[in-house]
C-alpha cells in the first residue's frame, strides 16, 4: 500500500480559458443542472420508456397501458403539468417529438427533444444531407426539425429568459 487514504480519489477540475480553476461549488453547481437535464431528456422518451426506467411501478399499476404520454413525462422528469407548456408527442418525418416548459428551479424555459425512438425519427436521421446555414455545415434533417420547433418556441420565450435546449441523439 503507498500509505494513501484514498489511493484511487480522481480529482475534477475544470479551469477557464484563462487557467483559472472553478471553484468546487461551481463544479457540484453543474453536476447538479446535468442530472437534472438528464433526467429531462429522459423523460423526453415519455412513455416509450416509462416501462424501462420504472419497470416494477410500470408492471404493478399496469401504468405502461394506462399511463398518459403527459402523465409519464410529468413523472420522469419531476415537471408539474402547469409548467409544460406544449408537446408533440407523436413524430413525423423532420418533426421530432419535443416538450417546452418552463423549469422553476432552473429559472429558465426549457426545450427537450426527444432522441430516435420512431421510424419518422430515423427518415430525419438518415436526410443527413450536408446543409450550409449562416456560414456552418449542419445535419439537413436535424435542421429541418430545428426550425419547425423552433416556430412552436416562439410563442413562449419571454425576454430575459434563459433558454436551454436539452436531448439525446436526435434530440
Amino acid at each position: 500500500a503507498s500509505g494513501s487514504a484514498v489511493p484511487n480519489m480522481l480529482k475534477l477540475e475544470v479551469t477557464t480559458a484563462s487557467g483559472q480553476s472553478l471553484p468546487q461549488n461551481v463544479l457540484l453547481d453543474l453536476a447538479v443542472v446535468s442530472a437534472r437535464l438528464a433526467r429531462i431528456s429522459l423523460a423526453a422518451y415519455s412513455k416509450g420508456l416509462y416501462g424501462i426506467v420504472m419497470p416494477a411501478r410500470a408492471f404493478f399499476t399496469r401504468a405502461c397501458c394506462l399511463l398518459s404520454r403527459h402523465a409519464a413525462f410529468e413523472e420522469m422528469s419531476g415537471i408539474s403539468r402547469e409548467d409544460i407548456l406544449d408537446a408533440e408527442v407523436v413524430a413525423e418525418a423532420f418533426q421530432p417529438v419535443y416538450w417546452i416548459l418552463r423549469d422553476r428551479r432552473l429559472k429558465s424555459l426549457v426545450i427537450a427533444v426527444r432522441g430516435t425512438f420512431s421510424m419518422s425519427d430515423i427518415i430525419s436521421d438518415v436526410y443527413a444531407s450536408q446543409t450550409e446555414h449562416e456560414g456552418h455545415v449542419l445535419h439537413g434533417g436535424i435542421l429541418h426539425g430545428a426550425r419547425w420547433i423552433y416556430d412552436k418556441v416562439l410563442p413562449h420565450l419571454r425576454e430575459g429568459e434563459h433558454v436551454v435546449i436539452t436531448g439525446h441523439s436526435l434530440g
